[in-house]
């Protein structure tokens, strides 16, 4: 009953020419814990008091003579406790905070731990008689006034709707046509039982509407007192009880599925303080019922995500104009002070007159999708990113080779020693940059692998024996690393790469030292964890832990710790953590980190255990002549590349036919008059692609042999299928004698790869 009918009450009051208190009592043995939880307007001119001042009080706080014995609180604690209306007529009151004065007064029950108090200052000349008088117009009860000599005086609406007279048929008409025949007499009954100073409370009786038909009421019947306490009349209010057992499982139906709702479900009034609570709002913020009811609910600190201009206060507005609201996002913190992402879709509370009394809300926990979302979206710009990185790593690539290309064959013509030490540097200055690409291609996991089977424990020993002079004196390096463990399927190189980034991580956030722990050990990652972490795979892994002691990272830098080119050094290229992200997903592991601000922080590498390693059938050893007089066909896009292969191959006696793509390619094929041994072909290319224009060439000329030249790893293109698994492919990284090698293992051996 409380959910539904308290806002409705309290837009009620608010019209009421009465002052108004509604009391809640929180512990039905004791008056002292009545609580007032609402306060009308009219209470203010009725006794001088704001309304937020006493609301939320208990009631000794504002009227400490009401506790005293026969004193207000217990007469408001007996009628919650008996759910028996109780009218005062005219009392004397004053305390501290009041001279003493005559007020009109009565309480009614309004649910099993409520009730509310109406009264009116009869000591500064009130226009009512009593406040009965108001109560007649607003009562969702039948209320009807008759003096002494059972004439009716007053009827309201609930009275014609029960009875079925309207007020001006009632009205000066015998109380008696209400009674049975069988229940003539209680008329003098009860009036003697009045004159006695008796109340009527909670009388279960029968009456007679206008159509003949017999229901079945409650009644409570109390006496009208003049100002000298004489008695002048009565007022019964009578409630159906027929209705009444209607209203009462409607409720108890429509309360049990709140209860059972697994979404948490409460309403607000229009001053924003909680109605109703269910049990699911209590697990969701931790807050009980009994803490929440009658506070506001703004101490939820509700923060709105993703839509802007959408917050509690525009809620209310839009609830007011009578608009239901789409769910929305937003970010609340729990009693325990951790925040939680709901989803809160909310809708006005209608009266019965149509007007909005309040806010019913549903909320339902988003925490756990809204966490996956976001690791989705850092997830896809994350691909993003190294896809473009990727793409200008790849380019640059094919720069850094024409000039290292064009620098060895210069080298080998060379005499004057003055040049060809310039030329070095040069090759030397392009080393540099292409160590610069390859943390670009290993970020975007398009760096080569040559992957291996290795003791994790050892690599990571043996890195960090090397590094521990670089830590310093004022960093302690602890180790606890897993003799004994399977090995993992990675490419050592890489791995080395890895160790070293995350201990000068380490070391930069440590600059007044501290303690950097490493260990390794095996562990199950359950589905469970993998569907929850984007990229992590269930199964065996090998962990791989650097914890350091230094000064942390906030919740934003974590997010974006991973993004190239982010650093919070001033001297820092962001590539560092992006390179070892980037090396840990080509490898096929996830990465997680964990920090709080001057807590330090803890990367955690998972690498998946592979029961067997690669083979590649390579063999780059070989000191055969690279040389030969066969007729290559050589497809490549990039021209400057293309020039450079032309000259290098033409220098170890080959005959190149150059093609800048595919359409020209099996043009130059079919115009050629000799024999082609050997398409030496870009992988990727427009329109037509390398393995496509190997497959239409092998048609026409079985015995063709086919390279593959590509920016991207061996692994790349085949594990894509850009290429078969069983194609020679050569990286476009190659010194001028690496290519001879490869033209010659091609054509002489048709290995599966060359690398």
């Amino acid at each position: 009953m409380q959910s539904i009918e308290l806002p409705q009450i309290f837009a009620l009051l608010d019209t009421v020419p009465l002052g108004a208190y509604v009391f809640q009592l929180e512990d039905s043995e004791r008056a002292d814990s009545l609580r007032v939880l609402y306060a009308n307007g009219a209470s203010e001119q009725m006794i001088g008091v704001v309304p937020s001042q006493v609301t939320g009080t208990l009631v000794d706080e504002y009227f400490p003579n009401s506790t005293e014995d026969e004193g207000l609180a217990m007469s408001i604690r007996q009628a919650i406790v008996d759910q028996a209306p109780h009218d005062f007529g005219l009392v004397s009151y004053g305390d501290k905070h009041f001279t003493e004065q005559l007020f009109t007064l009565s309480i009614l029950p309004l649910g099993p731990d409520l009730a509310v108090t109406l009264f009116d200052n009869y000591s500064a000349g009130s226009s009512q008689n009593t406040e009965l008088d108001a109560i007649v117009e607003f009562s969702v009860d039948s209320i009807v006034t008759w003096d002494l000599d059972g004439t009716i005086l007053t009827w309201n609406d609930a009275a014609e709707r029960l009875f079925g007279y309207s007020s001006a048929e009632a009205i000066r008409q015998p109380i008696a046509m209400l009674l049975p025949p069988d229940r003539s007499d209680e008329f003098s009954l009860v009036l003697d039982q009045l004159k006695l100073g008796k109340q009527i409370e909670l009388f279960e009786t029968q009456r007679l509407r206008k159509d003949g038909t017999v229901i079945d009421v409650v009644l409570t019947v109390s006496a009208i007192v003049d100002r000298s306490s004489h008695m002048v009349g009565a007022t019964t209010v009578a409630h159906d009880l027929g209705r009444r057992k209607r209203n009462e499982a409607h409720l108890q139906e429509f309360a049990a599925i709140v209860s059972a709702s697994f979404d948490a479900v409460a309403s607000v009034g229009l001053s924003g303080l909680v109605l109703s609570w269910n049990a699911a709002a209590e697990e969701l913020f931790g807050y009980s019922a009994d803490e929440m009811i009658g506070t506001s609910v703004y101490e939820l600190n509700f923060e709105t995500l993703f839509e802007a201009g959408t917050s509690l206060e525009v809620l209310q507005a839009r609830s007011l104009s009578g608009e239901r609201s789409v769910p929305f996002a937003v970010r609340a913190h729990r009693k325990d002070g951790s925040e939680v992402v709901v989803s809160v879709a909310a809708a006005p509370i209608i009266d019965g007159a149509g007007g909005v009394v309040g806010i019913a809300a549903a909320i339902r926990d988003m925490t756990e999708q809204h966490r996956l979302e976001l690791q989705l979206r850092q997830s896809q710009k994350m691909e993003a990113v190294g896809l473009v990185t990727g793409s200008i790593a790849h380019d640059f690539n094919n720069v850094l080779h024409v000039i290292r290309g064009y620098s060895a064959i210069l080298m080998k013509d060379v005499r004057d020693e003055e040049t060809r030490e310039g030329l070095r540097r040069i090759d030397q200055a392009a080393q540099h940059a292409a160590e610069f690409t390859r943390q670009l291609l290993a970020y975007s996991r398009q760096q080569a692998l040559v992957p291996e089977l290795v003791d994790l424990s050892e690599v990571v020993e043996s890195e960090l024996t090397f590094l521990k002079p670089m830590m310093g004196d004022m960093i302690k390096v602890t180790t606890e690393l897993m003799s004994g463990v399977d090995n993992v399927l990675v490419d050592r190189t890489q791995l080395e790469q890895i160790v070293l980034n995350l201990a000068v991580n380490a070391h930069d956030a440590m600059p007044e030292g501290g303690t950097l722990s490493v260990s390794t050990s095996r562990i199950e990652l359950s589905e469970k964890y993998a569907s929850s972490h984007n990229g992590a795979r269930s199964g065996p892994h090998l962990l791989l832990q650097f914890a350091d002691s230094g000064v942390g990272m906030d919740a934003d830098t974590q997010r974006r710790i991973f993004d190239p080119f982010f650093t919070t050094k001033p001297e820092g290229t962001g590539l560092g953590l992006a390179t070892v992200f980037g090396i840990v997903k080509q490898n096929g592991g996830h990465i997680s980190v964990s920090s709080q601000m001057g807590l330090g922080a803890v990367f955690n590498l998972y690498f998946p255990l592979t029961p067997a390693p690669l083979k590649r059938a390579v063999d780059t050893s070989s000191a055969r002549t690279y040389g030969g007089d066969e007729t290559i066909l050589l497809v490549e896009g990039a021209m400057t590349v293309r020039l450079l292969v032309c000259e290098n191959l033409a220098a170890y006696g080959y005959t190149v036919l150059e093609a800048a793509d595919g359409a020209e390619a099996l043009q130059a094929a079919h115009d050629h008059p000799g024999e082609i041994s050997l398409l030496l072909t870009s992988v990727i290319m427009p329109e037509m692609n390398g393995q496509e224009l190997a497959d239409l060439l092998l048609a026409q000329i079985p015995a063709l042999k086919v390279l593959f030249t590509s920016g991207y790893p061996v692994d790349t293109v085949i594990r894509q299928g850009v290429v078969g698994a069983g194609s020679a492919v050569v990286e476009q990284h190659w010194m001028p004698d690496e290519l001879a090698r490869a033209v010659r293992d091609t054509l002489d051996h048709d290995l599966a790869t060359t690398a």
